[in-house]
């Protein structure tokens, strides 16, 4: 079920009304507007690969501090994010700027490289889409 439901956001991401999956709320209005395939699907997929490189642990801690730290009030991402920072060394910055604020996805493109001495080699490159640019 949750890959179906990931892939509605990469579809999203391939039309040009593609956005971030973070992005600018001012009110309760705006929203109940910007709930999609990008911001749900796309966005718990983005979770789900942050889990992995922080590690389960890890992760469960920072979540553990946030809800005790802001259990009464409201928070903006920094937040959440400082709080993942305090327990890895992983650059959430860095990780915010190329996952949360950026649309457009990565991809991969294998290609075999043949030798002479008739060995292979498996060759893996990534790349970016983004429609908006």
């Amino acid at each position: 079920m949750f890959l179906k439901k990931k892939y509605r956001g990469y579809l999203q991401d391939l039309e040009t009304s593609t956005h971030p999956i973070s992005g600018e709320v001012n009110d309760t209005e705006k929203a109940t507007t910007i709930f999609d395939g990008i911001t749900y699907s796309k966005g718990a997929s983005t979770l789900k690969c942050l889990l992995s490189v922080v590690g389960e642990q890890k992760f469960g801690k920072a979540m553990e501090n946030y809800f005790h730290k802001f259990q009464c009030g409201n928070t903006e991402l920094a937040d959440l994010l400082q709080c993942i920072q305090e327990q890895t060394d992983v650059d959430m910055g860095q990780w915010r700027d190329h996952w949360i604020q950026k649309a457009g996805y990565n991809y991969l493109l294998p290609s075999i490289l043949h030798f002479e001495n008739g060995k292979k080699s498996l060759l893996i490159k990534q790349g970016y889409v983004n429609k908006l640019h």
